[in-house]
C-alpha cells in the first residue's frame, strides 16, 4: 500500500466575518496519486488548498507525517508546491527569471544548479523563451504557465493547483496535461474542468457547501450524471 502523504482530521474553517468556509473535512492523499477536487464556485475548494501549506490554519492536517506549525512550516513548503488561481497571487519579483528562481534560491542551492532548475521548468511549461521579460507583461495565460513553473523549479513532492487550466488556449491546456500526466509527482487539483479531470486524476473527491458530499474513482463519480447536476457541475 502506498504512503499517505496526506492527512485531514476534522478540518473545519470559517472567515473572519464568521462565513463558513469548510466543515468536517476528513481527507488522506496517497504518495504518487492525482486527486481532483471539483465543485461549485464557493464550494470551498481554494480554501482547503490554502489549508496544506499553512497560509491557512485549522483542524489535524499532516503533510508526510508532519504537523503543519511553525517548527515544520518550513520543511513542508519546501516539498508542497501551491499554485495560486491568481498568477498576479504568485508573479512579483522584476523578471520571469527571477520569479522562477526566487524559491531554489531560499532553498540555499548553487548558482548553477539554480540555472539549471529555472531553465528545466520553464522549457516544462513552454516559456523559456520569455525568460527575461516582465512577469506582469505577458498574458494571462502566460503567467498561469510561468506561476506553474515557479512551483516545478522547487523540485517539491507535492503539486497543488487551483484552477491550473483556466484561461489557457487549447493548445498550452493540451500541454499541461502532458506536463502533468508526465511529472512522477503526487499531485491535487482543484478545478472546474471535468475534461482535464477525466485525463488525469485516478480519483476525484466532490466538495459542496464546505462539505465532502462524494468522494471516489474518478470514472464513476464523472459518470453519475444526476450527482454532477445536483452541485452544478
Amino acid at each position: 500500500m502506498k504512503a499517505n502523504v496526506i492527512e485531514i482530521r476534522n478540518l473545519s474553517y470559517a472567515y473572519p466575518d464568521g462565513t463558513g468556509a469548510l466543515s468536517e473535512i476528513s481527507l488522506d492523499v496517497f504518495e504518487g496519486e492525482t486527486l481532483a477536487i471539483i465543485g461549485p464556485n464557493g464550494a470551498g475548494k481554494s480554501t482547503l488548498l490554502l489549508h496544506l501549506n499553512g497560509i491557512l490554519k485549522g483542524g489535524n492536517i499532516k503533510v508526510m507525517g508532519l504537523d503543519i506549525n511553525d517548527e515544520n512550516i518550513h520543511k513542508i513548503r519546501s516539498q508542497i508546491g501551491l499554485v495560486f488561481q491568481n498568477p498576479d497571487d504568485q508573479l512579483f519579483m522584476p523578471t520571469v527569471f527571477d520569479d522562477v528562481s526566487f524559491g531554489p534560491l531560499n532553498m540555499g542551492l548553487k548558482k548553477e544548479e539554480v540555472i539549471t532548475s529555472v531553465n528545466k521548468a520553464l522549457e516544462d511549461v513552454d516559456m523559456f523563451s520569455s525568460l527575461r521579460r516582465s512577469s506582469h507583461h505577458l498574458s494571462f495565460g502566460e503567467k498561469k504557465r510561468v506561476s506553474i513553473a515557479t512551483v516545478l523549479s522547487m523540485q517539491p513532492r507535492i503539486l497543488v493547483l487551483d484552477e491550473p487550466s483556466s484561461n489557457l488556449d487549447p493548445k498550452h491546456r493540451r500541454d499541461l496535461i502532458k506536463l502533468l500526466k508526465r511529472l512522477a509527482l503526487t499531485k491535487i487539483i482543484a478545478t472546474h474542468d471535468l475534461g482535464l479531470v477525466e485525463e488525469i486524476c485516478s480519483r476525484t473527491m466532490l466538495l459542496d457547501k464546505g462539505r465532502i458530499v462524494a468522494s471516489g474513482n474518478t470514472i464513476d463519480i464523472l459518470n453519475n450524471k444526476p450527482l454532477l447536476a445536483m452541485h452544478n457541475l
